[in-house]
């Protein structure tokens, strides 16, 4: 409510807007004490929320760390592929040689075979590539977050001191 003291005529008047005034306070108490609260409760759960945030990025690293090893296997299973096609064609010209038509063919399914598995494996390799730069884009958002949660938490605690000022200095006006 609005306190008007150019309404004050007499003495009665004069209670009646201390009264007014004193009640304006108590709701300022009360609100401030609420407020006080929930930015204390903010502030005291900002904790698990950076624990959970450390989780997290340890996470992404550990992933990180995975896809790294991933995309390594893959470049030696791929290096290894180009290996055994390479000594295919070896072998399937040395048995050429020999002029035994079963042979020829088993060596043949086993060279185009061998080029097949060497091309999936380089695409493996590409897979792990992706899951290796997704861990590392995943590993610099989190550092953000914890930043921005440091940040809030902070904000938080600087909030319930504000406000608990302001609750002592209205406490101090009743």
């Amino acid at each position: 409510s609005k306190l008007d003291l150019s309404d004050i005529g007499d003495a009665d008047d004069l209670q009646d807007k201390l009264d007014e005034l004193s009640d304006a306070t108590d709701e300022l108490v009360d609100g401030t004490a609420e407020l006080y609260a929930g930015i204390k409760k903010l502030s005291d759960s900002s904790g698990t929320l950076i624990t959970g945030i450390d989780k997290l990025y340890s996470g992404s690293k550990s992933l990180d760390d995975g896809a790294k090893t991933l995309n390594s296997g893959a470049t030696k299973l791929r290096d290894g592929a180009k290996t055994l096609d390479s000594s295919t064609g070896e072998l399937m010209r040395g048995i050429s040689t020999a002029h035994s038509d079963q042979v020829n063919s088993g060596m043949s399914t086993l060279k185009n075979g061998s080029s097949s598995l060497s091309s999936g494996l380089s695409q493996v390799s590409s897979g792990a590539q992706q899951v290796n730069n997704g861990a590392a884009s995943l590993a610099a958002g989190t550092n953000k977050l914890v930043t921005g949660v440091g940040d809030l938490q902070a904000g938080s605690k600087n909030l319930a001191a504000g406000t608990k000022q302001t609750y002592d200095g209205s406490t101090a006006l009743k």
